[in-house]
């Protein structure tokens, strides 16, 4: 019994499946590529972009990618609130942000998209 058989099993220390893990997380999962290709299709048909709103959603996705790891729950918030109340709202910045926070710094994935 024991580490052998929770191996075999797939059961983790805290009583959780992997099929249990991965049915919880698919959704989230599910969710952020479904906001991501959103945000894709609204900037490539807004047709416009300005170099303010550059520098804007840069500096957004900078202050996400902080509220992210700090405050997860707080940073759907955010991107909701601006989303329901702004017209330059946050939504266009989530995928940025995103990989801000998966490749840890903004300057690394500001250097790799530069052209």
């Amino acid at each position: 019994m024991g580490l052998a058989s929770d191996q075999r099993t797939g059961n983790s220390e805290f009583g959780l499946s992997r099929r249990r893990v991965v049915s919880l997380l698919l959704p989230v999962v599910a969710m952020i590529l479904v906001l991501d290709l959103y945000a894709l299709w609204f900037v490539h048909t807004e047709q416009t972009l300005y170099h303010a709103d550059q520098v804007t959603y840069w500096s957004y996705s900078r202050s996400l990618a902080q509220l992210m790891m700090d405050d997860p729950i707080g940073s759907v918030r955010a991107i909701i609130h601006s989303i329901a109340n702004y017209d330059i709202n946050l939504l266009p910045a989530v995928p940025i942000f995103l990989l801000m926070v998966v490749f840890a710094g903004c300057r690394r994935v500001f250097s790799s998209t530069e052209g």
